[in-house]
């Protein structure tokens, strides 16, 4: 089916399910009456997800960067969790977990401090880290930019800022060709850029990341460059590797059709600058990252974007130049691989955290201990993709989050969460999907883009007040190494760790 492109464009993946607002009591049976593991215990990825930024610290020539001493976050982010000098030590915590997989991201900012200047102390640092994590038997699935680049692209043009700049694709190419060059031999998994659906209506139309831009213009040029980097991407990293495999993880974010329908909040400073673009009407069908690159189409829902007079389009026909760009792009794209973005994934990749009923929950993105965790939504993720696209999939985020661990009103705890979670990962492989690995969302405590009060991590870390930053576990350590352990779910362990309600 075709889609509009970026045509809602607060989460732009809003996939349609019918689901019930409690979990379905009937589970607990049919997972106690499973014989099936969860795939192969010496092949199923078992794993755990950071990002460079979010956890090494010590950065300093980044977007985000320059961003937090802006002072536009909560918090600063120096040192983060330290990561980056205490790798072995949370890599041996990931190996006594059972862990066999790790995702982090490779900081481009770091490898490319200065536009054309490649610092070999940073390429040494990520060989020793992906050394470090091969010797203790995990497989590195990485990731290559993960919401965070070098500051000078933001630098190199007065108006087209960042991702927008058309320019944003051959400096990523140049460096994803020199990565691969250093890492292509040790890395098989790869993943391109980290939830574009989200990254880009929150940093070029809602102005709430580095860039900060509210433009519904800039957004289109930002997603649409992010298409063909990581198309071209993909062919590039597979000229150097044939036995690569290269995706891009989305946001998965499900709404409820059967809930009632809300417009964008009044309240909410978003229904000012956009009231016709966060309209429920406009959640069907915008999952637009993965359908562009399985489609090899894109296409621009124009009369969204125009019907907004207050919004700061510096022309129609800017927009409508545009769109005749993308028209040329759809029809010379075929048979040229360098510009061709048909099927360029070789597995699905999503994160999955929450139930989204409404525009307002999406609004309220941030406050994770007050969205509903939903886990049959999981299988219902799972299953979407592998009937939609018919490919491997890995889940590369599942994660708990809680302020300043601070119990949450609804009794659900990291432990249950992680167990209930796992449960339809184990079903929906019984159901004939094909799923690599699941990830949990975090190893440690980290830096939540802004602020250290959320806390997503197996080992808590109190950032803020502990100078010797010490890693302490939660339940789930036990509880997530059972799972391992036993390759799913048993009785005993939902006995144990499973959800119990209030």
């Amino acid at each position: 089916m075709k889609i509009k492109f970026l045509s809602f464009i607060l989460s732009i993946s809003f996939l349609l399910t019918s689901c019930n607002t409690s979990i379905n009591n009937n589970l607990d049976e049919e997972i106690k009456s499973m014989s099936l593991p969860v795939g192969n215990k010496n092949n199923f990825q078992w794993g755990v997800a950071m990002a460079g930024y979010q956890s090494e610290g010590y950065d300093n020539t980044s977007i985000w960067y320059y961003w937090d001493i802006s002072g536009k976050t909560k918090h600063r982010n120096l040192r983060a969790v330290d990561f980056y000098n205490r790798y072995k030590e949370d890599l041996d915590l990931a190996k006594s977990i059972g862990i066999n997989a790790f995702r982090f991201s490779i900081e481009w900012s770091r490898i490319e401090p200065r536009k054309g200047f490649f610092d070999t102390s940073a390429i040494e640092y990520y060989r020793n880290l992906i050394m470090e994590i091969k010797k203790r038997g995990m497989e590195p699935l990485v990731t290559l930019v993960h919401f965070n680049y070098p500051q000078w692209l933001l630098e190199e043009d007065n108006r087209l800022k960042g991702i927008e700049n058309p320019v944003f694709i051959n400096y990523f190419l140049r460096y994803v060709d020199k990565v691969v060059q250093e890492y292509g031999s040790e890395v098989k998994y790869w993943i391109t850029f980290n939830e574009p659906n989200i990254w880009v209506p929150g940093a070029y139309l809602l102005g709430q990341t580095p860039p900060g831009k509210k433009n519904p213009i800039s957004m289109i040029r930002a997603g649409w460059n992010l298409i063909k980097a990581h198309c071209k991407a993909y062919d590039l990293i597979h000229r150097l590797d044939n036995d690569a495999m290269v995706s891009s993880n989305v946001y998965y974010i499900i709404s409820n059709p059967f809930a009632p329908s809300f417009p964008v909040p009044s309240e909410s400073n978003y229904s000012k600058l956009f009231p016709s673009v966060l309209q429920e009407s406009n959640m069907n069908n915008t999952d637009w990252f993965m359908e562009s690159i399985n489609s090899g189409k894109v296409y621009v829902n124009r009369n969204i974007f125009l019907s907004d007079d207050n919004i700061n389009i510096q022309s129609k026909n800017d927009l409508i130049s545009l769109e005749e760009e993308l028209k040329n792009e759809n029809v010379n794209q075929q048979g040229d691989s360098q510009v061709s973005w048909l099927k360029r994934f070789d597995y699905v990749s999503f994160d999955y955290y929450y139930r989204f009923r409404s525009i307002k929950d999406v609004l309220n993105l941030f406050n994770f201990w007050d969205l509903e965790i939903y886990p049959p939504g999981l299988y219902d993720a799972i299953m979407y993709y592998h009937r939609k696209y018919n490919k491997p999939i890995i889940i590369a985020e599942n994660g708990f989050g809680l302020k300043d661990l601070q119990p949450r009103k609804d009794g659900w705890t990291r432990e249950a969460h992680l167990v209930e979670h796992v449960k339809q990962v184990k079903k929906a492989i019984s159901s004939g999907a094909n799923v690599l690995g699941y990830y949990y969302w975090s190893l440690t405590d980290n830096y939540e883009w802004g602020s250290f009060e959320p806390r997503f991590g197996l080992y808590s870390v109190n950032a803020l007040t502990d100078p010797e930053l010490k890693r302490i576990p939660t339940k789930a350590v036990d509880a997530y190494r059972d799972i391992i352990n036993n390759n799913g779910v048993t009785e005993q362990i939902q006995i144990k760790y499973g959800y119990k309600g209030k």
